[in-house]
Order: structure tokens, then C-alpha cells, then sequence
């Protein structure tokens, strides 16, 4: 009797520390989700606000190329950034596609795999727009050069230059590199939690 007592008492907690065991792996699942879930918005967003800065970009541009006289070096120049920005366009859209097929109810590796790919195409961008930014540079300050410009004015270049590339550091280091760390580190977690189940 009271082997079979004590038998009953084991199994019965044996089963509330599974289920106790279950119920913590599924809050930490859904805290991961929710975590990936949010950076993945931001993310997102963020590639939807640069696609319409990039379109009401273009329009402006156009009117600076239609109604400022402007060097010839410096036109080729701004037919390259208009150029530049509508392919941006398309890659963007290419990015968001991706972010898009990110689903955290279906299989993690396959989102492990969206991530990278999102990370490669981030990483090649940075590339593409850090060596852009000098070139940007050098170009529109070109005819400048042989010519007596007042100092103030090479400081507010200069300036100008050193924030755009500050804002650029800033936004891959903060928006991109932190958010898809985050992500890709939540899907790493659960990987580990569904082989742990296997």
C-alpha cells in the first residue's frame, strides 16, 4: 500500500515537473519571439521610412539638377546619385522582401538562414556606402579646388561630410548590427531550445 502510495506521489510530481519544465521552455519561447518580434519591426520600419526619404529624394534632386547651375563634373555626378538612389530603391525592396518572409511561428533554421542573408546584403551595403561617401565628396568639392574658396566654407563642407558620415556609422551600428544581433541571437536560443527537445 504504501509502496504504491509513494509510487502514485512520484509519478504525479514527476509529471508537475514536466509540465512545470514545459511551461517555462514556452514563456522563454514566447519572451525570444517577442524580443525577435520587435527588432524585426524596427527593421522593418526603418526600411520602409528609407524607401520614401529615397523617393521624395529623387523628385528634389531633379529640381536641383533642372534649376542650379552646376559643373559639368557635377552634373555627371548628380545623374549618378539619382541613378544611386533608384537602385537603392530596388534593394531595399529586395531587404524588406526578406524581412517580410521572416515567420517565427515556422522553422527557425529557415529563419536563421532569412537573417544571414538580410545580414550579407546589410554588410555589402555598408561596403557599397562608405566607399560612395568619399566619392560624394571628392566630386561635389572637386571644381572648388582651383578656385579661392574662404575658409569657413571648407570647415562647413567639411562639417557637413563629417555628419553624414557619422549619421551612416550610426545607423548601421545601431539599427542594423544591434537589431540583427538581437534577432539572429533569439533564433540561435531557439534552436538550442527545439534540439533540446528532439
Amino acid at each position: 500500500m504504501e509502496l504504491n502510495e509513494l509510487k502514485n506521489t512520484w509519478l504525479s510530481l514527476d509529471e508537475r515537473l514536466r509540465k512545470q519544465e514545459l511551461l517555462k521552455e514556452n514563456i522563454l519561447k514566447e519572451m525570444l519571439q517577442a524580443k525577435s518580434n520587435k527588432a524585426l519591426s524596427r527593421l522593418v520600419n526603418f526600411e520602409f521610412l528609407g524607401i520614401v526619404l529615397t523617393i521624395l529624394g529623387i523628385p528634389f534632386l531633379i529640381f536641383m539638377l533642372a534649376h542650379e547651375n552646376f559643373y559639368p563634373i557635377q552634373i555627371i555626378f548628380m545623374y549618378f546619385i539619382i541613378g544611386y538612389a533608384v537602385v537603392g530603391i530596388f534593394f531595399q525592396l529586395r531587404k524588406v522582401y526578406i524581412l517580410l518572409k521572416i515567420d517565427f511561428s515556422k522553422s527557425v533554421r529557415a529563419n536563421i538562414r532569412l537573417m544571414q542573408r538580410f545580414n550579407i546584403q546589410i554588410k555589402w551595403e555598408k561596403i557599397i556606402s562608405f566607399s560612395i561617401i568619399p566619392l560624394m565628396a571628392l566630386f561635389i568639392l572637386s571644381p572648388y579646388f582651383t578656385k579661392n574658396v574662404e575658409m569657413w566654407r571648407w570647415v562647413a563642407i567639411i562639417a557637413v561630410f563629417l555628419i553624414v558620415a557619422v549619421i551612416a556609422y550610426w545607423q548601421y551600428k545601431k539599427i542594423y548590427d544591434k537589431n540583427i544581433g538581437s534577432i539572429l541571437k533569439s533564433l540561435e536560443e531557439l534552436k538550442e531550445l527545439e534540439e533540446d527537445n528532439e
